[in-house]
């Protein structure tokens, strides 16, 4: 068997095993030879089985990361915003900076009080 062969079914094997039930194989009997051409100048025949492993490899890390983030999400707190989809380390850092903003305004608010109504103001 060629090693060509041989890492086809390596592969197969690997994406049966990582998606278990949830994949079916098509083929199991030999597999025809195709001839690649060169699309154009800038495509070669050298570059499609490099595409087609990129794309293999992006199917399997979106099914991996699917899996993942089905059990890690409920253990990760409500005010966890780094590498949260849909939050930001901006928003926590807007989140901050208003709460600071607030704190600052109520002292000012108390401090203009107590000068207003003769008290002397206290931290």
């Amino acid at each position: 068997m060629s090693r060509s062969a041989l890492r086809y079914i390596r592969l197969q094997k690997t994406i049966a095993d990582l998606l278990k039930e949830e994949v079916t194989v098509i083929s199991k009997g030999p597999q025809q030879n195709l001839e690649i051409r060169d699309l154009d100048d800038t495509t070669t025949k050298e570059n499609i089985p490099a595409s087609l492993q990129k794309t293999t490899g992006e199917i399997l890390e979106r099914m991996i990361h699917q899996r993942i983030k089905v059990v890690v999400n409920p253990f990760l707190a409500d005010n966890q915003y780094g590498f949260r989809k849909g939050r930001s380390i901006l928003d926590a850092i807007n989140i901050v900076v208003s709460t600071a903003k607030d704190a600052i305004t109520r002292t000012m608010e108390r401090r203009n009080e107590e000068i207003l109504s003769g008290g002397h103001f206290r931290h």
